[in-house]
């Protein structure tokens, strides 16, 4: 997991240097026009470019301490539900902004926002003893899914982020369907994941029965 973020922030050192001269990178953003023509890389690359320093060390820090809490899943698991939030927030954002067909998209908020709802249901219906979970457990992942979802849905409905007027620096044009698609795909790879794992139990389960009926003949 420390390699893995330490790879991230190399990754938006990288690809947020032009920052350093007072402009965000143009070349790895989503652009319709530009992925059109065949730079298919700006699918991938988008989330980890930002438009200011503010920008970057806003989404950074809520996506990095969401992702540390994902230790205890495989990092097969970690990378799915990043590639299946980025584009869920992006295919949002093409649905319902037509401000990402001139201005594009990039920014880290929307993996963020996918990452927060996945660690409340997390609470909820943690993996692994989940008959064991605490009422305040269970009372802390409600409020952050519900919290996260209902913020989203707002911004949707409102066409503007929440407190956008509050924000001490420059956020460029905020795309505020891209929130509601990060947690809309975030929850999909989550509830698949766990259908996954839910069938390997099982067919464990079965195995060790039929090897103990085995073994009893």
């Amino acid at each position: 997991m420390q390699r893995e973020c330490a790879l991230m922030l190399v990754l938006l050192a990288c690809l947020n240097f032009p920052l350093f001269f007072g402009a965000p990178s143009t070349r790895f953003i989503f652009r319709a026009d530009a992925v059109a023509a065949g730079e298919w890389w700006r699918l991938l690359t988008h989330p980890w470019v930002h438009v200011s320093w503010y920008h970057l060390l806003l989404d950074a820090a809520a996506f990095l301490l969401a992702y540390w809490e994902l230790a205890d899943w495989s990092r097969r698991a970690r990378v799915g539900l990043l590639v299946v939030a980025t584009f869920g927030s992006l295919l949002a954002a093409l649905a319902w902004s037509p401000l990402v067909w001139t201005h594009g998209l990039c920014g880290l908020s929307g993996l963020a926002h996918g990452l927060t709802a996945v660690l409340g249901l997390e609470l909820i219906w943690p993996e692994r003893n989940p008959g064991a979970v605490s009422m305040l457990n269970r009372v802390m992942g409600w409020l952050s899914l519900l919290g996260v979802t209902g913020k989203a849905l707002m911004e949707v409905l409102t066409g503007h982020i929440l407190f956008e007027s509050w924000h001490l620096g420059s956020l460029g044009t905020p795309i505020a369907a891209c929130h509601l698609g990060g947690i809309v795909g975030a929850l999909v790879f989550w509830w698949l994941y766990h259908l996954r794992i839910a069938g390997q139990t099982v067919h464990a389960s079965d195995k060790r029965k039929v090897c103990e009926s085995v073994t009893r003949h």
